[in-house]
C-alpha cells in the first residue's frame, strides 16, 4: 500500500497491517536438475528432505548454496555422515570468502 503499510489478505478477511518496516519473505522452490532420479524413494528435493520418516545414516547433499549448507549442517548436528558436493571452489562466497574457501574441499 504504502513504504510503511500492508494489506493481508487471511481466512478472517482483509487486514492493514502499519510497521517501520515491511519484509516480504516469498521462499523458493527447489531446483531439480535433469539426470536426477526424483521418483526414487532415497532422493530428495529440498522440500521431499523434510518428510522423511528416518535418519540416514549417510546423506549426499548436491549444492553448497544457503539451502544446502543449511541441510548439511542440520543433518551433521543430528549425527548423519555428510558429504556436500558443490563444483564451485568455495562455499557461500557471498557471506564469507575466507570460511568458505577454508571448508572446500578439492
Amino acid at each position: 500500500m504504502d513504504p510503511h503499510s500492508v494489506e493481508v489478505d487471511g481466512p478472517d478477511g482483509t487486514r492493514t497491517l502499519h510497521t517501520d518496516v515491511v519484509l516480504v519473505a516469498t521462499g523458493s522452490s527447489p531446483h531439480r536438475p535433469a539426470g536426477i532420479p526424483y521418483d526414487d524413494p532415497d532422493v530428495d528435493d529440498a522440500d521431499g528432505i523434510l518428510r522423511i520418516e528416518r535418519l540416514p545414516r549417510s546423506l549426499a547433499v548436491i549444492g553448497g548454496g544457503v539451502i544446502g549448507c543449511e541441510y548439511a549442517c542440520m543433518f551433521a548436528a543430528m549425527g548423519v555422515e555428510v558429504h556436500l558436493i558443490d563444483p564451485r571452489p568455495g562455499l557461500l562466497p557471498f557471506l564469507d570468502r575466507e570460511m568458505g574457501e577454508r571448508l572446500a574441499v578439492r
